[in-house]
């Protein structure tokens, strides 16, 4: 009885593994996804990339700050970040030389303020160029502002389509859209990051969201 049954699993198991053939229509073949529906990687040599010959950057702060991108400035907290970033909007905003050496083009400035108060942002200001704010007629600021995912996207944009109609020069005049660059800061990251929660994301994934669009509206004007 023992060696019967032991042929009867095996026989089952037998005809599990190689079931037999179906009749009619043959089994449907997985669909193979064409060449054509897809977007291939495509490798590029050092060479070709060494032979192209692009533009020369456009410099708002000479090899520094490049127009049309956009930067991080990373540091450990109370380490001047933020005295680093608005000596670097008001630079924009005179013209002239930044650090005392560095050429830069001058434009309009936008300082979004999240984290410090009007107070400080008023010693600082006067720190960096006196008393007479008239000399910084191309810089302005915000002390509040919607986070990314709320308006404040938007927001930015039109405030940047107004201030590439107009840049003033030393002088206070208007001079020709385009002819000068427009630097916004946003002061801190942390204020404007989207609103929903990190839903377990990494730092980077969090930043790379804030930033992307950011990144694009740098990028688009």
């Amino acid at each position: 009885d023992s060696a019967t049954t032991d042929c009867r699993v095996t026989d089952d198991l037998t005809a599990l593994l190689n079931p037999p053939a179906r009749r009619g229509r043959p089994p449907k073949q997985p669909d193979v996804l064409q060449d054509t529906d897809r977007k291939r990687g495509v490798m590029k040599s050092a060479r070709s990339l060494l032979a192209k010959q692009f533009p020369e950057p456009e410099w708002a702060i000479e090899n520094l700050i490049r127009r049309g991108k956009s930067y991080l400035l990373i540091g450990p907290p109370k380490e001047g970040k933020s005295y680093l970033a608005l000596a670097l909007s008001v630079a924009i905003a005179l013209g002239g030389k930044a650090f005392g050496s560095l050429d830069v083009t001058q434009g309009i400035s936008g300082y979004l303020c999240l984290e410090d108060g009007e107070e400080e942002l008023q010693e600082r200001l006067r720190q960096l160029v006196g008393r007479d704010i008239d000399d910084v007629a191309g810089f302005s600021y915000a002390d509040d502002w919607p986070r990314v995912d709320e308006g404040g996207v938007d927001d930015l944009a039109e405030w940047l389509r107004k201030q590439l109609a107009k840049v003033v020069d030393q002088d206070g005049q208007d001079v020709p859209a385009g002819s000068g660059p427009v630097m916004l800061v946003v002061d801190i990251l942390q204020q404007i990051r989207p609103s929903t929660g990190n839903n377990g994301k990494s730092i980077y994934q969090l930043d790379y969201e804030a930033l992307a669009p950011l990144t694009k509206l740098a990028h688009d004007t």
